[in-house]
């Protein structure tokens, strides 16, 4: 969701869910490389959320400015 109350500037905020994929290595290691234990590969995706807020302006022409916070 975009809102812009003031002239050249926006407030944001945006969550979703989605997939995140983890390193390559994880799912084919069987190994523990610490003490040689056995592992149980990791799975190649894994469900992530995630969610945004921040501003957006445009102050002076040619520079755009924002910042947001994440998680």
């Amino acid at each position: 969701m975009v809102v812009g109350p003031y002239a050249k500037t926006e407030l944001f905020l945006n969550f979703g869910e989605g997939f995140h994929s983890i390193d390559a290595r994880g799912t084919v290691t069987t190994q523990s490389p610490v003490d040689g234990s056995t592992l149980a590969p990791a799975p190649l995706l894994l469900k992530s959320r995630g969610a945004e807020i921040g501003a957006r302006a445009k102050a002076t022409e040619g520079l755009d400015s924002s910042i947001a916070f994440w998680g």
